[in-house]
C-alpha cells in the first residue's frame, strides 16, 4: 500500500508494515493477519512478501484490520489517493480507513475489485474528506479486505 509522503506498507522482513501492531476485528474468531510469502509473485506485483486475510465465512461483511506504528500522517493537497493491490477469488469490496489516536475517522472508502486469482491495484481517493479535528493526525489504517456478507471463507492477499 502506499500513500503520497509515506513510506509504502510492503510486509518485507525489512520493509514497513510487517512489524507494525496489527488487530483483526469483527471475525469470529479474528485469526491473525500473516505475512506470507508472495503467493503469485507475477504481473504488477512481484514483490517477495504479502499480507495474507482470511475472511470467515461468519464473519461480519466488515471484518478487517488495523494496523498502527506510531507515525502520523496527514494528506497534503496535491495527493489524496491511496493505493493497494489485492489477490481475490471473489468480486467485493475493497475498503480503507484512516484513524487517529482518539478514534476519529473519515468513515471507510469502499472500491470493488474488477479481477480475480490475479493481482490488481486498487486507487481510493480521500478528496472531499475531511481532515481530523483539532489538529491531530492520522496514525492509523484500516483495512476491510472482502467488505461482503459471505457464505465461504475466503482469503485474500494484500500489499
Amino acid at each position: 500500500m502506499a500513500q503520497n509522503n509515506v513510506p509504502a506498507i510492503d510486509f518485507e522482513v525489512d520493509g514497513n508494515g510487517a512489524d507494525w501492531d496489527w488487530v483483526t476485528f469483527e471475525n469470529i474468531d479474528n485469526p491473525a493477519l500473516e505475512f506470507i510469502d508472495n503467493p503469485d509473485a507475477s504481473g504488477i506485483n512481484e514483490s517477495a512478501r504479502v499480507a495474507k486475510f482470511t475472511a470467515r465465512a461468519d464473519g461480519q461483511p466488515w471484518a478487517g484490520t488495523t494496523g498502527r506504528d506510531g507515525t502520523t500522517f496527514l494528506f497534503d493537497e496535491a495527493n489524496r489517493t491511496i493505493t493497494i493491490m489485492v489477490w481475490k477469488s471473489v468480486i467485493s469490496n475493497v475498503g480503507i480507513k484512516l484513524e487517529t489516536a482518539s478514534g476519529w475517522s473519515q468513515g471507510e472508502i469502499l472500491v470493488a475489485n474488477t479481477k480475480v486469482n490475479e493481482w490488481e491495484e486498487i486507487v481510493l481517493d480521500f478528496t472531499g474528506r475531511e481532515y481530523p479535528p483539532n489538529g491531530e493526525m492520522f496514525n492509523g489504517i484500516s483495512v476491510f479486505p472482502d467488505f461482503q456478507n459471505r457464505d465461504q471463507e475466503n482469503v485474500i492477499y494484500f500489499d
